[in-house]
């Protein structure tokens, strides 16, 4: 199960690759989620507690009002 530092990527619907970096513990989300393009520039930050995703952090657009940047998954197992 996912502990630790993760970086994660995956292709939106749009078809552009969106990179994730944050932090598993126990196999969830917990703690500050960083969302970015390939060209690395902030589309979004979010705090996750136990897998659930709090308000947003740093006046950014929270990841809530932009539900293709939830992929995040519940739960990973490695």
């Amino acid at each position: 199960m996912a502990h630790g530092k993760v970086k994660l990527w995956y292709q939106g619907s749009d078809g552009k690759v969106i990179k994730i970096e944050g932090i598993f513990r126990m196999g969830q989300p917990h703690g500050y989620f960083t969302f970015m393009n390939e060209d690395d520039t902030i589309l979004a930050e979010n705090k996750y507690l136990n897998g659930e995703p709090l308000e947003n952090v740093h006046g950014r657009s929270n990841a809530k009002s932009k539900p293709h940047l939830l992929k995040i998954p519940n739960k990973v197992v490695l």
